[in-house]
């Protein structure tokens, strides 16, 4: 009779088990606690990163409970859609990774969920560029690209790690000397010493000048960028190829796809064949030059003026 009694207990408790694995399958799986995303950086203001209530059954009341870039997320309370709220924030060479922890409401209490955003790389020139943007997709690497005024400044305000040569701002934004000496017009490479140097590692990527046309020559075709690692007054090699045709005014552009970082400190100058201005008196200036295209200054003066030309450069290539 026990043993009867033994076997029937032991085909209800199988008979219950069975019943449980075929009515609720496998056993339930942990809601997910993390997850990993790739968002291109660069994004505009209250662009869409995520939507946590696709990820988690049963969520509510969601809120940001800790991020690894203060005021770079904002978050949905409802669906816990996860925006940009700060763009600056999402630099690749800056901030590659940022990350939230999201606290949540379920039944079974408050839970948390880790979202990492893995950015990627884009062209930094490309998004701040605006009126130039077309003519900058359509151009070659290793172009020059006329750009506005706008743009160049909204380059140097935005871009990482930014070094002015040539000359600084304050130097270039002083006004121009009232007695200009004979050198500022006809054919000479020219080259600031005024501590305007490009770091060792530095990728030069932008460039300006200030000018006035001869009467015989409106359009400047021949200006050419020139760098050294030698030395201030020798060793200039040209930095791409002359800048594209311009007038008076049209003296902004931009270097397209600028691999070759430098090995060492380096030097701006340029080659002109126009007027070029100089500033106003620095104790600290003066400038070397050389007559026509050449890679070595044989000149040499030193009145406190410097010629008003400025290159951009980074330590942080940005660009593709």
């Amino acid at each position: 009779m026990k043993e009867i009694v033994r076997t029937s207990i032991l085909v209800c408790c199988l008979s219950f088990l069975a019943a449980c694995s075929s009515d609720d399958g496998e056993l339930p799986e942990e809601a997910p606690s993390s997850a990993e995303i790739n968002f291109m950086e660069n994004p505009e203001m209250g662009a869409t990163i995520d939507q946590l209530s696709t990820r988690v059954s049963g969520g509510s009341n969601f809120s940001i409970a800790l991020q690894s870039h203060k005021d770079a997320l904002d978050i949905d309370t409802s669906t816990g859609t996860l925006t940009v709220k700060s763009p600056l924030l999402f630099d690749y060479e800056t901030n590659p990774l940022i990350t939230a922890l999201v606290d949540y409401d379920t039944s079974e209490g408050t839970q948390q969920f880790e979202l990492k955003v893995l950015l990627e790389n884009g062209d930094d020139i490309l998004h701040f560029l605006s009126t130039s943007k077309g003519l900058y997709e359509l151009s070659n690497p290793g172009n020059w690209i006329m750009i506005t005024e706008a743009e160049y400044e909204t380059l140097a305000e935005n871009l990482s790690e930014i070094h002015y040569c040539g000359s600084t701002k304050e130097q270039f934004n002083t006004e121009f000397a009232t007695n200009p000496d004979a050198l500022h017009e006809g054919a000479y490479t020219i080259a600031n010493n005024n501590g305007a140097e490009i770091p060792e590692g530095g990728y030069v990527f932008a460039f300006k000048y200030e000018f006035r046309a001869h009467a015989s020559k409106i359009n400047i075709d021949d200006s050419q960028v020139k760098i050294s690692v030698e030395a201030v007054d020798s060793g200039y090699q040209n930095l791409g190829p002359a800048l594209p045709t311009h007038r008076m005014d049209d003296s902004f552009f931009v270097l397209k796809g600028n691999d070759s970082p430098l090995n060492s400190i380096g030097y701006l100058g340029m080659y002109k064949d126009t007027y070029i201005y100089t500033n106003s008196q620095f104790i600290s200036e003066e400038y070397y030059y050389g007559a026509g295209d050449v890679s070595d200054l044989d000149g040499y003066v030193y009145n406190q003026k410097a010629f008003k030309y400025q290159g951009l450069a980074t330590t942080v290539k940005q660009w593709d």
